[in-house]
């Protein structure tokens, strides 16, 4: 009986603690926050004390064994550390230059103001909610770009289309469903 018991509690851990939440979130991140939110919060407000006691224990016996207790993780590099690290990688040869590139502008990333990378609104190439997939197609080859936003009436977005959403439909010639939109985040 408690073999049983013990394999059914295991069993149910992995499947409905962890699987399906995990796949959940994956599938559906915006919506998972949305359900599984408020009982997060609210289990954490009900477990925050006992956390609370459970780490000033840890501390207390760490103390006792002359450690001292950290309560964050220091991070392993700097910034500076990363962008040497990188380009002593490129200049060995384990990067080609193209990657080089990427990985030393994600780190300048954060350094540069946002109206460094913005683009000007006159600058974007929109589509009109009507566009057909052939036309996106269109326009991923002739700009090389992957999403364009769906400008509305009045100059309002819409929301945005990717091509790996529109190139296995059926009918090349009528406009993308509205259903493949994907919500711009703003």
């Amino acid at each position: 009986g408690y073999v049983i018991a013990l394999l059914l509690v295991v069993f149910l851990h992995l499947v409905i603690g962890e699987m399906v939440p995990k796949n959940l979130a994956m599938a559906a991140p915006e919506k998972a926050a949305l359900w599984f939110g408020p009982g997060l919060i609210a289990f954490a407000r009900v477990c925050g004390p006992v956390t609370v006691f459970l780490a000033a224990c840890a501390r207390l016996v760490l103390r006792v064994f002359r450690v001292e207790p950290k309560d964050e993780v220091e991070a392993v590099f700097t910034s500076d550390q990363l962008s040497h690290l990188v380009e002593d990688a490129g200049q060995a040869g384990l990067l080609d230059a193209e990657a080089q590139e990427r990985l030393e502008d994600a780190l300048e990333l954060g350094t540069r103001p946002v109206t460094d990378v913005l683009l000007d609104r006159s600058q974007l190439v929109t589509v009109d909610p009507a566009v057909t997939p052939r036309r996106i197609e269109e326009l991923t080859v002739a700009t090389g770009y992957s999403r364009f936003p769906v400008l509305g009436a009045g100059g309002v977005f819409m929301g945005y289309l990717h091509v790996k959403d529109v190139l296995d439909l059926d009918e090349p010639d009528r406009a993308v469903p509205q259903r493949l939109w994907h919500r711009m985040i703003t």
